[in-house]
């Protein structure tokens, strides 16, 4: 698959729930940093059944820059569901996400997100 469908993937992995689909994605070494906030593939991983429920999720606009072996994709991500305290968010996200093919399989290695105000 190529990354634009691997984004897919992943907004569809958030409202599942699916650690599993994000340990397929994410490289060993993938960083990932949200807003002021810098975590590891395994904190990534691990929040995917955190507290906030995502109950639907799409990209919007994105547009693949494509480095050869290397496609960064940037684009927004547009998310809606409950808080821990059960309180309805409605969020987007302006995100920056870097792939890189290796061994004829696509993984992300990098990820950045801002919360749009």
């Amino acid at each position: 698959l190529t990354p634009l469908k691997l984004e897919d993937q992943w907004t569809t992995a958030l409202v599942n729930r699916d650690a599993h689909t994000f340990d397929q994605l994410l490289a060993p070494n993938f960083v990932y940093t949200e807003n002021n906030a810098v975590m590891s593939r395994g904190d990534v991983i691990k929040s995917v059944n955190g507290p906030d429920k995502v109950t639907w999720a799409r990209n919007e606009g994105m547009k693949l820059h494509n480095f050869g072996d290397v496609h960064v994709i940037t684009g927004v991500l547009h998310l809606r569901g409950s808080g821990n305290k059960g309180a309805a968010f409605d969020k987007r996200y302006q995100f920056t996400d870097t792939w890189q093919k290796r061994g004829g399989r696509w993984r992300i290695i990098a990820a950045q997100d801002y919360l749009i105000p």
